[in-house]
């Protein structure tokens, strides 16, 4: 009898447990159907705007077989390019030196030795070259900044970047048209089934770009082509990209 009690209080406990394993399970689902009844859109707005300052990169490279006679020739050079920079109306605290480097330079050559004829590498000179990142807030200056450094003797330009100062202000604005975008299409499918939307349940920035540096092409720079010429290098600006992209999720 006592065995069959027992038998009977496990059955129960059993059962209890089955019971309430079911249960929560049915409530777990129905509330994942309930969380799934969301509409998710996203919106993406793409602007183009005008850019309002300009950097550029541009240095002296000198060459000579003794490193300090090459590296006294640069700092010359590059100190009446500064200057000229700053003719312009450019402030100190918008150049800064972005590079400094020292380089041995090598040749093979054939070298005669007592028995045989054998190609070597040997020392030749040094390379010294010194860059410099000019920022440009007024871009009718641009050209000017060229060619009046490679009057100074500039040798070299990296890139020219045109960017914006500000650029948290044009992207807000793009980011809100692109909630505007999302808006109109959660409403358009929500208009077909007659769903009455709330407020966003979530809103994700989902895509952001720095907006747009626009890379000048590199290029050379030949000191006679200014000095002879004496037409002002022509550079075009562009326009820049600035784009935002979001997703909505709506519940109801």
């Amino acid at each position: 009898m006592k065995n069959l009690n027992k038998l009977v209080a496990v059955i129960a406990v059993f059962i209890l447990a089955v019971s309430a394993f079911i249960n929560t399970n049915v409530n777990s689902y129905a509330e994942t159907e309930k969380s799934e009844k969301t509409i998710e859109v996203s919106g993406k707005y793409i602007m183009s705007v005008k850019p309002d300052i300009a950097e550029i990169s541009l240095g002296v490279k000198t060459e000579a077989k003794d490193a300090k006679v090459a590296q006294s020739e640069n700092a010359k050079k590059m100190s009446k390019v500064i200057a000229s920079i700053k003719k312009l109306g450019i402030k100190e605290e918008d150049i800064k030196t972005s590079n400094y480097s020292i380089y041995p330079r090598y040749e093979w050559r054939d070298i005669k030795l007592l028995t045989k004829e054998e190609e070597r590498r040997v020392l030749i000179g040094y390379e010294v070259s010194n860059t410099v990142r000019i920022t440009v807030r007024d871009l009718t200056k641009v050209s000017n900044v060229i060619d009046d450094s490679v009057k100074a003797g500039a040798n070299f330009s990296n890139n020219i970047n045109f960017k914006l100062a500000d650029n948290t202000k044009y992207y807000n604005e793009a980011l809100k048209e692109a909630l505007k975008k999302a808006k109109v299409k959660a409403e358009t499918l929500a208009g077909v089934y007659q769903i009455k939307l709330g407020a966003p349940k979530k809103i994700v920035e989902t895509g952001y770009n720095e907006p747009g540096i626009f890379r000048y092409s590199n290029a050379l720079m030949s000191k006679s082509v200014v000095m002879e010429d004496a037409v002002a290098t022509p550079i075009e600006s562009g326009e820049i990209t600035v784009e935002a992209e979001v997703n909505v999720v709506y519940e109801y």
